[in-house]
């Protein structure tokens, strides 16, 4: 029980914000959530005069092909990037990329399929 208590400490503490410094926006630990909320993301943010903050951010979009909901979600096992944003009708298919900066991103997914 003591391991697994230090793993739970260390995956919900300590890596996430390890992991920030890297990338800039990740998923926040459900610890650090009030309990009515489900997800939310953190993100270092830099001002207008240079000051660095860190915020909880939610970012979410309507899905191009079917107006679903997008959320980001873990990019693994299926694309490389740390985050990437799944529709919530479709999170293997319709598939997106996420730029923090300009807010857009571009379709990752597997090749669509024209109807004749």
């Amino acid at each position: 029980m003591l391991a697994g208590g230090a793993w739970l400490v260390w995956a919900q503490f300590g890596l996430p914000w390890i992991r920030l410094v890297d990338h800039r926006v990740v998923k926040a630990p459900l610890m650090t959530l009030n309990w009515k909320e489900f997800s939310a993301e953190l993100e270092m943010h830099r001002d207008s005069e240079g000051n660095q903050w860190t915020r909880f951010v939610r970012f979410s979009a309507e899905c191009p092909i079917c107006s679903g909901k997008i959320e980001l979600l873990p990019g693994k096992p299926e694309h490389r990037l740390p985050l990437v944003g799944r529709c919530a009708e479709s999170p293997h298919a319709h598939v997106y990329s996420f730029d923090r900066t300009q807010l857009t991103g571009y379709y990752i997914g597997p090749k669509l399929q024209m109807k004749s």
